[in-house]
C-alpha cells in the first residue's frame, strides 16, 4: 500500500504488519497534491499530481522511467491504469480522460452532463478488457472508451453509488452505496443480483 503524507513523502506500508517499509520524497511545487497507483507487477507506478502532471516511476528506486508530460486535467480526484497498461484513465470531477502513455497524449475525453449528483465523481475504473470505462458518484456511468460515448447509466434506479468496480469478468459491478450496502448488479441488464447490509 502507498500512502502519501503533507511531508512530500509516499510511505510503503506492509498491509500485514502496519508497518512504513520505506519512504521516498517527489519534488512537488507549492500546492501540489499527488495520488499513485501500482502497476499489475508492482514494478512500477504511475504517479498524477493535482497540477495535471504525470509520471511513470520505479517502484523499488524511485526513478522517473517516463514523465508521460502535463495535461490541462487539473485538481485529479481518482484515475485508473488500463489492463494492458498503455492508458490512463482519469477524473477531474468536470470530465474524465483518456490519455495514452505510449504517445503522451489526450486519447479521449469523456464529458460529463449537467447532472448536479454527478459533478464530482471519487473514483473511476477500466473494465477488465479495457473497452469501457465507468465512474461513479451519486451516478453511475458506463463510456465505450475509444469512441468517448456514454452507454449507460445508473441515474433514476433505486440506488446511489458512492464507487463501483468491475467483476474479473466484466459481466458485473460491485456497487459501495450510499445507504451502507454493496450490491452486485448485471451490467447487461442493469438489474440488482446481490446485496450486502454492512454493520
Amino acid at each position: 500500500l502507498i500512502i502519501t503524507d503533507e511531508k512530500e513523502y509516499f510511505n510503503i506500508i506492509d498491509l500485514e504488519t502496519g508497518k512504513i517499509e520505506r519512504r521516498f520524497s517527489w519534488k512537488r511545487r507549492d500546492y501540489e497534491k499527488a495520488i499513485v497507483k501500482l502497476s499489475n507487477d508492482q514494478s512500477y507506478y504511475i504517479m498524477v499530481s493535482n497540477s495535471g502532471r504525470i509520471w511513470k516511476k520505479d517502484f523499488n528506486t524511485n526513478e522517473v522511467l517516463n514523465y508521460i508530460g502535463t495535461f490541462d486535467v487539473n485538481r485529479t480526484i481518482a484515475f485508473d491504469i488500463s489492463p494492458r497498461e498503455n492508458r490512463i484513465a482519469l477524473t477531474n470531477g468536470y470530465g474524465s480522460y483518456i490519455i495514452d502513455i505510449q504517445n503522451k497524449k489526450i486519447e479521449n475525453i469523456l464529458r460529463f452532463k449537467e447532472d448536479p449528483d454527478f459533478r464530482y465523481p471519487g473514483q473511476i475504473c477500466f473494465s477488465p478488457d479495457g473497452k469501457e470505462v465507468t465512474a461513479s458518484f451519486r451516478n453511475l456511468v458506463v463510456w465505450n472508451t475509444d469512441k468517448g460515448l456514454p452507454k449507460k447509466d445508473l441515474k433514476g434506479k433505486s440506488v446511489i453509488p458512492n464507487s463501483a468496480v468491475f467483476s474479473p469478468d466484466g459481466k458485473n459491478f460491485l456497487i459501495d452505496c450510499e445507504d451502507n450496502t454493496v450490491r452486485l448488479w448485471d451490467i447487461g441488464s442493469l438489474k440488482e443480483t446481490g446485496k450486502i447490509k454492512l454493520d
